[in-house]
């Protein structure tokens, strides 16, 4: 079972368990929710707050000054530059060079990590406006970014998928393209969705034997060797080259990539512990670990989605980490958010894909009711009772996205083979 149910649980997870009256250097006990390093805060009015409060008011303002950043780079990039009379607008986003849309997709991705704790479907538009201006910038990171948080039917979108796709189709589009970290994130968004390899097949042509002989070179926020980022794609392109599948073959694969991705998990948790231990940092925001990391949430989709076993490979990821602290569960507890949210969101998700060049007002990626503090009560019946009308598989009859030509709308059907019954590691060809 996952600890981790709700928002006010997750930030209950993330207060710190020395959270309460501490004694400060050479003086009288304080109050543990300082205001200062050394000045205690007085206690409200009306009683005690929530544990995780000043955790979850953080991350609100954080996401704010991000998007609003967001959108000053944004702002600043057709900007003329005789009307630059600083010059601050050229060096951020210099015209033609990468590095402004990496400025602008890097604000964004900070505010819809700062938003997670605050609001998914918040964090969701963001995440993926972030995604477009690492597509913009040519920085494969985009579309895995995009892979791992939507569906196929909103990714698919026939007015998004050529312009997502189309900066990788080409190894000579970009030396991004040829990186090795960057092709990793490239062969992981291929490897969980087949339809996605015949665009890049000239990109990704011997990806794997290349990036093999970079197995060592750490990748990701917790910088783990590369060759465990290749573990994984592995694992879900072995799998569709299979001739046959049983029942316990499948079973076998979600065990082998519930134990994978739980690796992960745990060492990200592992630094948000180490991080907790300043606890003033830790409470404004300042804790130099991301809390929800879109890297370790897109990873987790793109597993989750590879097959319709949303819901099962969610639970055994959670089983295997249930003996660890709370904390390693909210990549999965994260990417459940988005999927619940998701079909009330997609027509506003669609927008953003197929006009990401508009200028948007931070406000345009939040809904009225996300002041509203987790605890709650009638915000959290709300989000179970979203949640129960929400079954997976979606049936395109109750899709928000509009109707596509039949043609266009992606298979699930995959060749069926076999796997290890007992979870163990497949015997590559």
């Amino acid at each position: 079972m996952p600890r981790l149910t709700s928002l006010a649980s997750v930030l209950e997870s993330l207060n710190p368990p020395e959270y309460g009256r501490t004694a400060g250097p050479g003086g009288p006990a304080e109050d543990g929710r300082t205001a200062g390093p050394s000045r205690a805060r007085p206690a409200p009015a009306g009683g005690p707050e929530p544990p995780g409060y000043e955790i979850w008011e953080s991350a609100r303002r954080q996401a704010e000054f991000y998007a609003t950043y967001a959108e000053t780079i944004d702002e600043s990039s057709g900007e003329d530059p005789a009307d630059d009379a600083s010059g601050w607008a050229a060096n951020v986003y210099p015209p033609g060079h990468w590095t402004g849309p990496a400025t602008l997709a890097t604000a964004y991705r900070l505010a819809a990590q700062h938003a997670a704790l605050v609001d998914p479907r918040w964090s969701t538009r963001l995440a993926v406006r972030a995604g477009m201006a690492y597509v913009a910038a040519g920085l494969p990171f985009g579309l895995f970014l995009l892979a791992g948080l939507l569906d196929d039917r909103t990714l698919r979108d026939s007015a998004t998928f050529g312009e997502v796709v189309a900066p990788f189709q080409t190894p000579d589009t970009g030396a991004a393209t040829t990186h090795p970290v960057q092709q990793t994130y490239l062969l992981l968004a291929a490897a969980s969705r087949p339809w996605l390899r015949e665009p890049l097949r000239q990109t990704l042509a011997g990806a794997g034997e290349r990036l093999a002989l970079h197995g060592a070179r750490p990748i990701g926020p917790q910088a783990v060797p590369l060759a465990d980022y290749l573990e994984l794609a592995n694992v879900m392109e072995y799998d569709d080259h299979l001739p046959r599948r049983t029942s316990a073959a499948r079973d076998g694969q979600i065990m082998y990539l519930a134990r994978q991705l739980a690796s992960l998990h745990r060492g990200q948790a592992a630094a948000l512990r180490a991080a907790r231990r300043n606890q003033y940092l830790w409470r404004q925001g300042g804790a130099p670990v991301n809390v929800v990391d879109m890297e370790y949430v897109a990873i987790s989709g793109l597993a989750l989605r590879h097959r319709p076993w949303f819901d099962e490979l969610s639970e055994a990821i959670t089983n295997e980490l249930r003996r660890d602290d709370p904390l390693a569960e909210l990549p999965v507890w994260t990417m459940g958010e988005i999927e619940a949210e998701l079909p009330g969101i997609a027509p506003t998700v669609i927008d953003i894909l197929r006009d990401p060049d508009r200028t948007r007002h931070p406000d345009d990626f939040r809904d009225p009711d996300t002041t509203v503090a987790p605890w709650d009560s009638e915000r959290e019946a709300r989000t179970q009772a979203r949640r129960t009308k929400t079954d997976r598989p979606r049936s395109p009859e109750k899709s928000q996205v509009e109707e596509r030509p039949t043609e266009e709308r992606p298979t699930n059907e995959r060749p069926e083979g076999e796997w290890p019954d007992d979870g163990s590691e497949p015997r590559w060809r």
